[in-house]
């Protein structure tokens, strides 16, 4: 069986209420909703490639460890072209974004297993169908409300933060305007817009550290945000476009 890939949308395949610890981690990091759904590219697939496909498991620390290589393998390619300095900074600061990244997981995952030690006790509910004593399936809505009560996310409603759903991405419900606030480390803003700019561009790459190298991506989700802060250009009427933003993250490192 060759030629698999992975949906991560879990309105796309919604065959289970249930999630692994790989997968109920990779939840918490925002990088998966729902359960895992193997698939495939080919055509007129016979009964042992489903059987096949359907005892897939997911495992999330493979996968970060692939993205690990993968970003290790960007920065020796980039120093051995001798690429310009602010893209090897770039690529370095995405290493650094990733490592914390597996760090947290190893912190969601000790706390899923603590939880779930407590038994009876526990917040989080198996599903009685799916587990078994070496392997629990934990139900998405026993998830999603200790998540909602430990870390004040949702893993099922599409807010990250149930806080504050209008805001946009990123922004920590403590400080209602917190992107107002320059970065000492920043170059000089020549707009007054480049300072929100830039903040939401560092909190966009703390979810999401491959956006490091994808510029373009990664300014079309900072115009959103800007427009969602109801930042827009002169005359507080058209939002910004990613062309535009693009100026704003120019010479600019992200850490």
């Amino acid at each position: 069986m060759t030629n698999t890939n992975q949906h991560f949308q879990l309105d796309k395949a919604f065959y289970t209420t249930s999630v692994t610890l790989d997968e109920a981690v990779a939840n918490l990091l925002s990088g998966l909703r729902g359960p895992a759904v193997f698939t495939s590219n080919s055509e007129g697939l016979s009964d042992e490639d489903y059987e096949f496909l359907s005892g897939l498991r997911f495992d999330l620390f493979e996968r970060l460890d692939e993205d690990k290589q993968s970003l290790e393998s960007d920065l020796f390619e980039a120093k051995y072209e001798k690429k310009p300095d602010h893209i090897i900074a770039e690529i370095e600061a995405a290493i650094v974004a990733h490592a914390n990244k597996i760090d947290q997981a190893k912190r969601y995952l000790c706390a899923l297993e603590d939880e779930l030690n407590k038994g009876d006790s526990s917040a989080l509910r198996l599903d009685q169908k799916r587990s078994s004593p070496d392997f629990p399936y934990i139900t998405m809505a026993s998830l999603d409300e200790w998540a909602r009560g430990r870390y004040s996310i949702s893993i099922i409603e599409s807010g990250r933060l149930i806080e504050s759903r209008s805001e946009p991405q990123g922004v920590s419900p403590d400080n209602s305007k917190p992107w107002d606030i320059r970065d000492d480390s920043d170059p000089s803003a020549e707009q007054p817009w480049y300072t929100p700019a830039r903040y939401f561009a560092r909190q966009l790459v703390k979810e999401d550290s491959t956006l490091l190298l994808k510029r373009s991506l990664l300014a079309d989700k900072v115009a959103a945000s800007l427009a969602a802060a109801g930042i827009k250009k002169w005359g507080g009427k058209k939002p910004f476009q990613s062309s535009t933003v693009l100026k704003a993250l120019s010479n600019f490192v992200l850490k």
